[in-house]
């Protein structure tokens, strides 16, 4: 992998350093990284266990996604397990990648058991459920 100092995305790479730190020494290990300069997007992928984590960079904006390695083409955005465990009033959360990470950071223990692959099916759909509801113009 290119070291951080390395990197023409030094913003996501500041972003991880400052929102995911705790998280991450969790015990998650980098696996793979992609940059597309032309698109403006990069992304820093991460595992601990059956949990794949990716860091994003996307035209200016930093967010977390994750899922479980028994699927990992069906991940979610991270601020979908807010929406799932702390329903907001109306609408949903939408949190950068610093908020994202704090949440999933005190609630380990029940968004890691979510994150199982004997859960992780009902979980997503659950958390996917819920924006195609917002989106239908629900509260």
């Amino acid at each position: 992998m290119t070291p951080p100092e390395a990197s023409r995305f030094a913003p996501l790479d500041r972003a991880i350093s400052t929102y995911t730190t705790a998280l991450l020494k969790r015990g998650f290990a980098p696996v793979s990284q992609f940059e597309d300069m032309d698109r403006g997007y990069a992304e820093r992928t991460y595992m601990l266990d059956h949990i794949v984590l990716k860091a994003i960079y996307e035209r200016g904006l930093a967010y977390l996604e994750i899922g479980c390695s028994d699927e990992p083409d069906r991940m979610v955005e991270a601020s979908g397990f807010r929406d799932l465990l702390d329903p907001p009033a109306q609408g949903h959360w939408s949190l950068g990648m610093g908020g994202a990470a704090a949440f999933i950071d005190a609630h380990w223990d029940t968004v890691y058991d979510l994150l199982r692959p004997s859960n992780w099916p009902q979980a997503r759909a659950r958390i996917l459920g819920f924006r195609r509801h917002l989106a239908q113009g629900g509260q």
